[in-house]
């Protein structure tokens, strides 16, 4: 699997959030390069766990932004959030308990979902903030 890249027209005109959007970016490629390493699996925990601690401070100020600039859609995003949350959070047990097969499916999911994402539900906003 490639690296996700970020370009300028992911951005959302706010420089708080589309550096937040970097370092997910940045984080998933370190889960895409840990994947591949067999030498040390623990490393993948490592930055898996770091895409958790981060999309949870991302969300709580992306979501605060859009509340702030009366976002029509802000419920829908929210619930786009929560579904995110809940699937990780899926996918963590699957790593706790061993389950090295899932590393592939995850970081394949976590790729497309935040390039889509991004691309699409947050370019949404863009001209509410």
């Amino acid at each position: 699997m490639e690296e996700i890249k970020w370009t300028e027209n992911l951005s959302v005109n706010n420089q708080i959030i589309d550096n937040q959007h970097k370092k997910l970016f940045k984080i998933v490629n370190q889960i895409i390069a840990s994947a591949k390493d067999e030498e040390n699996p623990n490393l993948y925990k490592i930055h898996f766990n770091d895409l958790i601690e981060y999309t949870q401070t991302h969300f709580k100020d992306e979501e605060s932004l859009l509340k702030s600039h009366n976002y029509p859609k802000i419920e829908e995003h929210i619930k786009v959030h929560k579904q995110f949350v809940r699937k990780i959070a899926d996918f963590y047990k699957d790593i706790l308990m061993k389950n090295l097969n899932v590393r592939i499916e995850m970081t394949e999911f976590l790729a497309g979902w935040w390039v889509n994402h991004v691309s699409t539900s947050d370019q949404d906003y863009k001209k509410y903030i």
